[in-house]
């Protein structure tokens, strides 16, 4: 009787083939499905009418959420107050409001800026395998596109996984996004939460925010946005 042998190779390897095979999946997936934008969509993207592909969609996206950040950060209206939970019996902001809870005061301020150019925020946006992303943008003009958002407070367990274990696999691959998304993050300031994988604490949304741009894939540099809004109290 013959038998088959296997060799048996070390995960690490079949990791790094796994990696090389992606990579090359989705350059291959890219150039399938690029096609070169008609006269009248490139004149409503210049003329900043509506956005002509899932690339502009996040752009657009992005640029509306550092406005945001800009103004809670540094607006008179002292906007972080909104994502912090008030004592009435001491008068004091006492503690970061729940995930869901600043969730929803971005998404109010989110969703009116870009309405006008038909683009729509929605929370709990549906993706494949019965996956949700906490925000989905939608654009449904002529070529309907969309762009997920991942958002996580700065004290959560999977801060610095979400990216390459919800955003890219479960998210970004999306037809509609075309490997698009953006991830968010709400900083109040680091105190309990985890450090990157060097141990290196971080002292400042903006060092967060470098931070995580680090650790993106080199094919996935330029379609995963990051944006890190400050809401820590004033010291």
């Amino acid at each position: 009787m013959a038998f088959c042998k296997f060799a048996v190779l070390p995960s690490s390897h079949w990791r790094n083939d796994f990696r090389v095979a992606l990579h090359d999946q989705r350059i291959a997936r890219r150039k399938a499905t690029f096609r070169h934008l008609s006269a009248e969509e490139v004149d409503r993207t210049l003329a900043s009418l509506q956005p002509a592909s899932p690339a502009d969609l996040a752009a657009l996206t992005f640029d509306h959420l550092c406005d945001i950040a800009k103004r809670v950060r540094d607006d008179n209206t002292n906007d972080y107050r909104q994502y912090w939970s008030y004592d009435e019996s001491n008068k004091k902001l006492v503690r970061p409001r729940p995930e869901n809870d600043c969730r929803d005061v971005l998404l109010s301020d989110l969703k009116g800026r870009p309405a006008k150019l038909g683009i729509d925020a929605e929370p709990e946006g549906n993706y494949a395998d019965s996956k949700r992303a906490d925000i989905k943008v939608l654009y449904a003009g002529s070529q309907k596109f969309n762009i997920p958002i991942e958002i996580k407070k700065d004290t959560h367990d999977d801060l610095w996984r979400a990216i390459h274990e919800q955003l890219i696999p479960k998210y970004a691959r999306d037809p509609g996004a075309d490997g698009y998304a953006i991830y968010l993050v709400f900083w109040f300031g680091g105190k309990r939460m985890k450090p990157p994988s060097d141990g290196k604490k971080i002292h400042s949304a903006a060092e967060l925010e470098k931070r995580l741009r680090q650790t993106l894939p080199e094919e996935d540099i330029h379609r995963i946005q990051i944006c890190v809004i400050d809401c820590e109290l004033p010291k």
